[in-house]
């Protein structure tokens, strides 16, 4: 992935970039290599597939209102998630497995609006 850092204080969005209109523009070229994004006050850790992690001064909203991240899954208050590498979803235990074998926690809320919004194999 490659990070270009700019300073900038008006911007327009673009589908491949995320905007902080403060302090900096962080271009990610595919999101496909991202297994999920973890949220942590104003910083997010990118990890993507090799189980690499970088980690961005941005919200984890600020990446759900971006369009490359549309189609993930909000599981918890703290996680984003790539739906192209969820392997399971257990609503028992209210966790969620990725293909790399990481199991994530599902809040009680969120569990309920992913049954609805996506079918996944359950245990």
């Amino acid at each position: 992935m490659i990070f270009v850092l700019k300073m900038y204080y008006l911007m327009k969005t673009h589908t491949n970039t995320l905007i902080d209109n403060k302090i900096s523009i962080h271009t990610i070229k595919s999101a496909e290599s991202i297994m999920y994004l973890k949220g942590d006050v104003n910083y997010t850790d990118i990890v993507y597939l090799g189980g690499k992690k970088n980690t961005i001064a941005h919200t984890l909203k600020r990446f759900e209102e971006s369009s490359l991240f549309q189609d993930w899954l909000r599981i918890h208050r703290a996680y984003l998630v790539n739906p192209d590498y969820v392997t399971t979803v257990c609503y028992i235990d209210s966790t969620l497995q990725l293909k790399s074998g990481e199991i994530l926690p599902i809040s009680r809320r969120k569990l309920l609006n992913l049954r609805e919004k996506k079918s996944f194999e359950m245990s």
